[in-house]
Formats: C-alpha cells, structure tokens, sequence
C-alpha cells in the first residue's frame, strides 16, 4: 500500500513547522566583539631555535612560533620580546629595546630600533656582542636570512664589534653559542657507539695523537673488529669513572639476557682517556 503523496507533503510540513518553533523559542546568548575569536589569515606554527644570552655564552631554547603572512622575522623576534623559559636567561628586550620595523631584502634583514638602546646599561655591557648576536643567530635561522643589519632609528651605527662594524651586516657566528663540553665518559660511549654503527673512521678521530701513530687506520680496523666481535649480542649498560691525577678510566658493563631469560650474563670493558687539547681522547696506548 503506497503512502499519499499529500500525506507525504503534510507530514513534511508539520515537521518544519515544529522545528521552526523550536528555533524561536531558544534563547542565545548576546556576544560582545572580544567573544568573536576571528581566524589567522596565511597562519603557520613551526619551530625553531631562538637565542637568549646567560653567562658568557648564548644559549638557546626551541620554541613553536605561530607565523602569519609569512613573516618569519617578526615571529622570532616576538618570541624573544615574550621572553625565555629559563628566568635567568636575558635578551635586548630586557633594556627596554623596541623594534621600529623588520624586513628582509637580499637574504639581509634590517631590524630598526629606536636609538633608546643605545643609552641603556646593555650598551655600555661587556656582553653588548651576545645581546646583539642573539638577535643574529635567531633570524638566520630562517633559511632566507644570510645576516642582520641593525639600523637605529633608521641611521647606520659606526661602532666596531668583535671586529665588525655595525655599518654593515653582522653573519651568524657559531662559536657565540654554548656547547656542552663533553666528559671523559661520553667520549667512551661515543666511542663504542661509532663502533657498532660501522663508523670506524669517526671513532679513529677519538683517539689521541699517540694511538694514532702506533695505531694506524688498518690497525684500527682490526682492533674495532675484534671489539665487535666481543661485545656482539651484548647491550652496553652501566658506566662508571675512576679519576686519576693525569688520566680518567671509564669502565663500561656489557649485558647479555641468556637465551632461557633466566638470568644475564655481563662483563666490564675499560678505556683510558686523556686531555689533549683541551678536550677528551682516547689513549688505547694505556688500555
């Protein structure tokens, strides 16, 4: 039996009907403008390093910034004025700098800042260099930007800074930025790690001049060989250091789950380390 093709209609125009006069019989509630929330046009979040000054050094923080129209710049540059995660870090902004503007032409961007700074205690600093390039070491790391020219109320600057001028464009400088120096143990456990990725030649470079002429590459090859062979279906585990006057022995624990995971087997390995140039190296000599 078909169903009335008016009776169809009807039925389809009750049920308007009802929800139409449940629509008028809500009640909303009145917005005001600061309720709106408007979308960001072009808007992206990325991250990336920014560099804050402590100490002697800069040390950096990764942070997400949300770019809008593409200016990456100002992005950085309004991540830094909101200040770092670490309290004891500082930046320019904390001395009361304020940008005028930002853009980049050539791979070169231009910050403008009101010449307010250049009276401010930060000026007059002995860290006056980290305070500019953290500025520096942040922007370049926006793929598009080679350097930084720092204009003051829209003049060049004639001031000479650890050998640049701020006439010109300041380029990022590496060694500004604070670098761990690594322990005695971590050279030892980079060192076996190079090992068992197959990269001899990077563990080659850990050892000390002495090794090295009694250790030629070949010979090299054959020791981190019979190294493998010794540690292979071993997980290398805990590590401790015993410290001498003119050397650090590392010794490392070597574990193995027997195959009826009943209980483990281990053993130590131990490797001496020396300062050499100031930094850590492997002395197979003493071993």
């Amino acid at each position: 039996m078909k169903f009335p093709i008016r009776m169809s209609i009807l039925v389809v125009m009750i049920l308007l009907i009802v929800v139409y006069g449940l629509n008028m019989t809500l009640v909303f509630p009145n917005l005001d403008d600061s309720d709106y929330i408007a979308p960001q046009a072009d808007a992206i979040q990325l991250t990336t390093k920014v560099y804050f000054v402590y100490d002697n050094a800069l040390r950096s923080e990764n942070r997400k910034i949300d770019v809008v129209d593409s200016h990456f710049e100002q992005a950085v540059i309004d991540t830094i004025k909101d200040g770092p995660k670490n309290t004891k870090y500082q930046s320019m902004f904390d001395f009361g700098a304020s940008v005028i503007s930002i853009e980049t032409i050539n791979n070169t961007c231009y910050i403008n800042l009101s010449s307010d700074i250049i009276n401010s205690e930060m000026w007059s600093s002995e860290r006056l260099d980290l305070f500019l390039w953290s500025i520096v070491n942040s922007l370049t790391e926006i793929k598009r930007v080679f350097d930084v020219q720092f204009l003051f109320d829209g003049e060049y600057l004639d001031n000479s800074i650890l050998g640049y001028n701020l006439q010109d464009p300041l380029p990022r400088i590496e060694s500004l930025n604070f670098i761990k120096e690594k322990t005695s143990a971590d050279i030892a456990v980079q060192f076996i790690d190079e090992i068992n990725a197959s990269r001899e030649d990077l563990a080659y470079e850990l050892l000390t001049d002495n090794s090295k002429l009694v250790y030629d590459f070949n010979d090299f090859l054959k020791y981190a060989d019979e190294l493998s062979q010794e540690t292979s279906g071993f997980t290398r585990d805990l590590y401790f250091t015993k410290t001498y006057s003119d050397k650090q022995i590392i010794y490392i624990k070597f574990i193995k789950q027997t195959s009826e995971n009943s209980y483990t087997v281990h053993f130590y390995k131990h490797w001496t380390l020396v300062k050499e140039n100031g930094e850590f190296k492997i002395d197979l000599l003493k071993n």
